[in-house]
C-alpha cells in the first residue's frame, strides 16, 4: 500500500512512483477506442468496444468526463473498470443516458468477477430506466461482482411518480423457462443515490450473501425495495427525504435481512415497512440505528430490534407479530404500539432487575424500591450498597 506521507521525489519511493505511473499509463482508456466524453457525442459503441477488449482480468480506465450512451453496455468477465467518483453530475467519470426508456444502462448479465470502481450514472429522469442491473451467478465468492465508489442520480422521479431504479438485483432466464442467473455475493460499497424513484430493487430469492455498505440515499420514494430476497446485510447507511414511500420496503419472501447503523429522517413515509404480503417468518434485524420516521410491521412475523434510538413509533399493525426489543431507547412519547390482534412485544434489558419479596432484597425494599418494579442494575446497587 502507498504510504500516507508519500510525496513525489521522496527518497525510497522512486520505484513505487514509477510502478504506479507505468500501470496508469499502460492501462487502456475508453478514449483509445474513440470515446469523446464531451457530453454530446454518443459514445456507446466506443465504450462497448473497449469493454469487449478488456477481458481475462484486464483493466479499463475512463477519464473524468461525461460520456453519453444510448443503449445498454455489457461488461465482460473479470473486468476492472476504473473511473473517478464525483458528487455532481458534470464531474467525475459519468455515463449519461440519451436513449429510450425501459432498459438498463449497464447490465452484468451472467457476468463474473467484475469490479466497477468510480463509474457514475445519470439516468436523465428517463421513465423505467435502470442504472446498474446485475443478473449473475457469483459462486464461488472469488468470482463475485463489486460496484463501489459511485453516484447514481435521476432514475425516475419520486415526486412525479415516474418509475426508475438506480440498481436492480435479480435473476433472469437464460433461455426461458430454463436456467436462471443468480445475484449471490454482490458487494455495493461507498455509493450515493439521489433523485430517484427507487434506489435498490431486489427481485430474486437467489440474491444471497449480498452487502450494501457505506451509502447515502436522498429524495426517493423507496430506498431499498425487497420484492424477493435471500440473505442481505446492510450497514452504515443514511436515508433522507422519503417521498410517499419507505426508506426500506419489504414486500415478498426473504431470508434474514440485517440493517446495522442506519439513519433515516425527513419526509412523507416510513423508515421501514414490512408489507402484509410477506408470508415468510424469517426475522428482520435492526441494530444500532437512529429512526426518525415510523416503522410499520403489517405482516405476521418476527422483528428483532437491538440498541436503536426511536424518535418515531414502531407500529405492529399485523396480527400475531412478535417483536423482541433489547436496549432500545424510545424518546418523548414514541413507543411500540402492538395494534394487531395477538401481537406481542418482548422487551429485554439485562441491565434491569425486578425487585421481589425475597429476603435477599430486604435492603432494596428498605431503601424505598417497590416490589415488582424494574430498576436498572446501577440504581439498585446504589440503594443496596
Amino acid at each position: 500500500m502507498l504510504s500516507t506521507n508519500w510525496a513525489v521525489g521522496q527518497p525510497g519511493h522512486t520505484a513505487e512512483h514509477n510502478a504506479i505511473s507505468k500501470r496508469l499509463l499502460d492501462m487502456p482508456t475508453v478514449m483509445d477506442y474513440g470515446a469523446k466524453g464531451d457530453g454530446a457525442t454518443d459514445d456507446t459503441l466506443a465504450i462497448q468496444t473497449a469493454l469487449d477488449a478488456a477481458v481475462n482480468g484486464k483493466s479499463l480506465r475512463m477519464p473524468p468526463r461525461v460520456y453519453c450512451i444510448a443503449s445498454t453496455l455489457y461488461p465482460r468477465d473479470y473486468l476492472r473498470w476504473e473511473g473517478v467518483r464525483a458528487e455532481t453530475d458534470l464531474t467525475g467519470s459519468t455515463l449519461k443516458w440519451v436513449g429510450e426508456q425501459g432498459v438498463p444502462m449497464v447490465w452484468l448479465r451472467g457476468t463474473h468477477g467484475v469490479i466497477i470502481d468510480g463509474v457514475n450514472l445519470n439516468g436523465a429522469n428517463t421513465p423505467n430506466l435502470t442504472g446498474y442491473r446485475i443478473d449473475s451467478n457469483n459462486a464461488p465468492t472469488s468470482s463475485r461482482n463489486t460496484i463501489r465508489n459511485f453516484s447514481a442520480r435521476h432514475f425516475g422521479n419520486a415526486a412525479k411518480n415516474i418509475q426508475g431504479e438506480a440498481i436492480h438485483l435479480g435473476d433472469r432466464l437464460i433461455t426461458e423457462p430454463q436456467t436462471q442467473y443468480q445475484s449471490d455475493g454482490i458487494i455495493l460499497d461507498n455509493f450515493h443515490i439521489a433523485d430517484a424513484h427507487t434506489g435498490i430493487y431486489v427481485d430474486s430469492n437467489n440474491v444471497d450473501f449480498t452487502t450494501f455498505h457505506h451509502f447515502a440515499m436522498y429524495y426517493i420514494k423507496y430506498g431499498i425495495y425487497f420484492s424477493r430476497a435471500g440473505y442481505i446485510d446492510t450497514s452504515h447507511g443514511t436515508f433522507g427525504v422519503v417521498q410517499g414511500g419507505s426508506f426500506i420496503h419489504v414486500e415478498g419472501s426473504h431470508g434474514v435481512l440485517r440493517f446495522c447503523q442506519i439513519q433515516g429522517e425527513q419526509g412523507d413515509g416510513n423508515f421501514l415497512t414490512v408489507s402484509n404480503a410477506v408470508t415468510t417468518s424469517v426475522p428482520i434485524l435492526l441494530e444500532s440505528s437512529t429512526i426518525d420516521l415510523p416503522i410499520d410491521i403489517q405482516a405476521n412475523r418476527r422483528f428483532i430490534s437491538i440498541g436503536n434510538r426511536y424518535n418515531a413509533d414502531l407500529i405492529l399493525s399485523g396480527s400475531d407479530t412478535h417483536v423482541i426489543s433489547m436496549y432500545d431507547d424510545f424518546t418523548g412519547s414514541f413507543a411500540i404500539k402492538p395494534n394487531g390482534q395477538n401481537s406481542k412485544v418482548i422487551q429485554l434489558d439485562p441491565l434491569q432487575i425486578v425487585v421481589s419479596e425475597y429476603a435477599d432484597n430486604a435492603a432494596a425494599l428498605a431503601g424505598g424500591l417497590k416490589v415488582g418494579q424494574a430498576y436498572r442494575t446501577g440504581d439498585l446497587l446504589k440503594v443496596v450498597h
